[in-house]
């Protein structure tokens, strides 16, 4: 009897370089059909980085099935970053797990919702640390608004 895979999808912003490796392992993983939605292109290219005075291409191995969202190629990655083809893309997909990154994105908060209204099981990563100093308005407002986002989530996973 031949075990049915499970479907996980991988909602992320951009090819990020300590990311991608960890996609090809979990794309090797038996029992599991991985496929990583991008919403940019960034990180693909070489680019000038002005704090170190150079140019700088990362070598990203993207040995994984992925997609990247219509309109990748000139978005930019910035907290607003958005994609409303992403619940398309994921119900053409059709994950039992979806996997985000947070949720102070756009892009993100409509993966939490794809999750919920149709009932799949939602994983967040997050490397949020408390080192920095944090507006006091901005940190009320998060004491009541998160624990509604955070009961939405399965599995919390961590950098």
């Amino acid at each position: 009897m031949q075990h049915q895979k499970t479907r996980v999808a991988v909602v992320v912003s951009h090819p990020i370089q300590h990311f991608c490796p960890q996609y090809c392992s979990w794309a090797k993983l038996p029992g599991i059909e991985l496929k990583v939605f991008f919403a940019s292109r960034h990180g693909l290219d070489s680019y000038h980085d002005i704090n170190f005075g150079r140019s700088i291409k990362w070598n990203l191995l993207l040995d994984f099935d992925h997609a990247f969202l219509p309109g990748a190629d000139g978005r930019a990655v910035q907290a607003g970053i958005d994609s409303a083809d992403i619940e398309g893309s994921l119900d053409e997909f059709s994950p039992d797990v979806v996997i985000c990154y947070g949720y102070s994105q756009a892009l993100q908060r409509r993966v939490i919702r794809w999750a919920e209204d149709r009932n799949r099981s939602l994983l967040m990563i997050a490397d949020s640390e408390l080192r920095q100093h944090r507006n006091p308005l901005k940190a009320l407002a998060k004491k009541f608004a998160l624990p509604g986002v955070f009961s939405k989530v399965d599995v919390f996973l961590t950098v």
